[in-house]
């Protein structure tokens, strides 16, 4: 969709060998820093740009990130108000990512005494900065501005360094910077502070296929995180500082895109009847009227009809006047409060005859009235500006975005977790996530992703527990019955680490993912259960035995339902006799007797017992002749116990 109000033509600019304008551009922060806030919410700042499609983070104050981590950066942002884990290491993997075509912008302290990059980031003049110079507060609320010849100029269509593209305002607050910082060889000073310190150093190595490099001499604070930060206002335009930088170290550039827009027809058009300043009809300022409406540049009446809205109909009634201080920008101003020379807001012609005004008229040359944004750059054309979309690259579906949860990404065309049923997740906070974050890189942004490190881009939840069945300890199915029971464990608790939830794990305190204990084809969620009682081989205390019941009323570790001797402690579990009378408890060790009768009542079984009707439990058989000393009538002589007459002494001994 076209913009209406304003003429837009097309992108048509090419540079062979740099990013292209439709890639990817994925960026990283490295940093060491004594805040714990600061990183997060600056890696949000520069996220909510649009410009990047991720923004890795490295905290280096411990281990330095490696070459290896940093592959596939487009550009890597380096700050720090601590030492690095090792300022060398830390020096040579920039190097080399450099050279590897990826670009560098430092900040912060990385060129001060004891916490600059050091090693061949150094050595080999990477560093645009000379190193040494500590850093110190300004004292005074400064700001930011291009040099002359760096600066975008509007009305003369003067296009300025990239890294100052809608940089119009940069608010520095009481943040620190380097007194007397000075460029190495080659490298260039585009920016600096309201006291003249140097504040935006760029270097272009001659070797065409390495990135290049930034130095932003400041502490990238914000006043949302610290008192005397950088100003994040809408009016302040830090964020798009740091993002310029970033992209023009990856050597973005545009190219021929035939779907993006620019203004590229008007220098000036502040009435917003689509006709050029150079091409407006003289003012007669004779006009009574027009004689006192003063440009404050010249000190004379304003001639040019682009001043006035509808001249013809009203003379000089509706000046269209703009702010003229290109560093000062003052909301209150008429209809171009930031004085890119385009117009936005509405006039209204009244009737002194009348209480009520005639005719309301909107003046919607300006894509995008709360930035200075002179090109009107816009690559969706859906008429919004890209510093002020919320979807830059993407088309409302009706007319506007809507940001429901403010976290500056349009919840109806880009925002990765937009407010809905399933966003936020069960128990999650909100859907507000400004850094976009989306580790697994599905789409889903991860305070609403259902596996945030698994690639899932359907969010699958059979059992609606909020995890999705890909990372779901317990996922749906994983219980045998018909039907199956639930398998919903929000919590994904599990205790003993073994990678199943303990609501599905057939042994929730003892780590069992042996396949080996029971084949994946039986056993599909890889825990022996060789009974298939639902207790996993491993924690079973009678693992060959299906048994609801597991009472181990001896404590030996084996359950009673199995136990060869419930009773009596015997954790080896021997039978000799295999009468399944463990030998600890059997009263016939030596012979089956699975009745175990006992008619004495001594404790030997009655099949081994050598007095069955004398309780004799010592078995004591002085002669020996088959019959204990307990009911032996001659219990010292070996006899078949004849007693002829019947006195209770053996006929041998009688």
């Amino acid at each position: 969709m076209k913009p209406t109000t304003t003429i837009f033509a097309c992108a048509m600019l090419a540079c062979a060998g740099t990013a292209q304008a439709q890639d990817p551009i994925p960026v990283g922060m490295i940093y060491s820093s004594s805040g714990a806030v600061l990183p997060q919410a600056l890696r949000e700042f520069v996220a909510a740009t649009q410009e990047f499609t991720s923004v890795a983070m490295f905290d280096a104050s411990v281990t330095t990130p490696t070459s290896a981590d940093l592959a596939g950066l487009s550009a890597v942002l380096v700050w720090n108000d601590l030492p690095w884990a090792n300022g060398v290491e830390m020096g040579d993997v920039l190097a080399d990512f450099a050279r590897a075509g990826g670009g560098v912008v430092v900040a912060g302290h990385t060129f001060s005494p004891g916490f600059e990059l050091l090693g061949t980031f150094d050595t080999q003049n990477f560093m645009p900065v000379e190193l040494g110079v500590p850093m110190t507060l300004p004292g005074g609320d400064l700001g930011i501005t291009p040099l002359p010849g760096f600066e975008w100029e509007p009305v003369l269509l003067q296009a300025g360094h990239p890294i100052f593209w809608v940089v119009n305002d940069v608010e520095g607050g009481d943040s620190e910077m380097a007194v007397g910082l000075q460029p190495n060889v080659d490298a260039v000073v585009v920016g600096a502070w309201d006291n003249g310190e140097n504040a935006v150093f760029t270097y272009e190595p001659i070797e065409a296929a390495f990135g290049r490099i930034v130095a932003l001499n400041l502490f990238p604070s914000l006043s949302g995180v610290s008192a005397g930060g950088f100003n994040d206002e809408p009016l302040g335009d830090f964020d798009h500082l740091l993002a310029n930088a970033l992209l023009w170290s990856a050597k973005w550039e545009t190219l021929a895109e035939p779907d993006w827009c620019y203004n590229l027809e008007f220098t000036q058009d502040l009435n917003c009847n689509h006709v050029d300043f150079a091409d407006e009809e003289a003012v007669d300022v004779t006009v009574p009227g027009c004689d006192t409406e003063i440009d404050p540049r010249t000190g004379l009446p304003y001639d040019n009809a682009d001043y006035y809205w509808d001249i013809h109909r009203f003379d000089c009634l509706y000046p269209t006047m703009p702010y003229f201080d290109l560093r000062t920008y003052d909301t209150d101003v008429r209809y171009d409060g930031e004085a890119d020379w385009l117009s936005a807001g509405t006039i209204t012609v009244n009737n002194p005859d009348l209480p009520f005004p005639v005719e309301s008229v909107a003046l919607t040359c300006d894509n995008c009235p709360a930035e200075w944004n002179h090109d009107q750059r816009d690559r969706d054309c859906d008429g919004i500006g890209d510093p002020c979309d919320l979807c830059i690259n993407a088309i409302p579906p009706f007319g506007v975005h809507f940001d429901n949860d403010n976290d500056g990404w349009g919840d109806d065309a880009c925002d990765n977790a937009a407010p809905s049923p399933v966003c936020p997740l069960p128990g999650g906070p909100s859907a507000f996530n400004p850094d976009q974050s989306d580790v697994d890189a599905d789409g889903i942004g991860d305070v609403c992703d259902n596996c945030v490190e698994v690639f899932n881009p359907d969010q699958t939840d059979g059992d609606f527990d909020g995890d999705g069945d890909i990372c779901d300890n317990c996922p749906p199915g994983i219980l045998p019955g018909d039907p199956a029971p639930s398998t919903a464990n929000p919590a994904q608790d599990d205790t003993d680490g073994d990678g199943r939830g303990d609501m599905c794990d057939n042994c929730h305190d003892v780590d069992n993912t042996d396949s080996q204990a029971c084949p994946p084809y039986v056993c599909p969620e890889n825990q022996g259960d060789t009974d298939f009682d639902g207790v996993g081989d491993v924690c079973d205390n009678c693992p060959s035995e299906p048994a609801i019941d597991r009472t181990d009323s001896d404590l030996d570790g084996v359950g009673d339902a199995c136990d060869t001797c419930p009773y009596l402690v015997n954790p080896d579990q021997a039978d000799g006799d295999a009468d399944g009378f463990g030998n600890a408890c059997d009263n016939c060790p030596l012979f089956t007797n699975d009745d175990q009768a006992d008619m004495d009542v001594d404790g030997v079984g009655d099949l081994c017992d050598n007095c069955l009707e004398v309780s004799n439990a010592d078995q004591a058989n002085g002669d020996p002749d088959e019959q204990g000393d307990a009911c032996d009538n001659c219990p010292r002589n070996r006899n078949d116990q004849a007693d002829g007459d019947e006195d209770g002494w053996g006929d041998d001994c009688d």
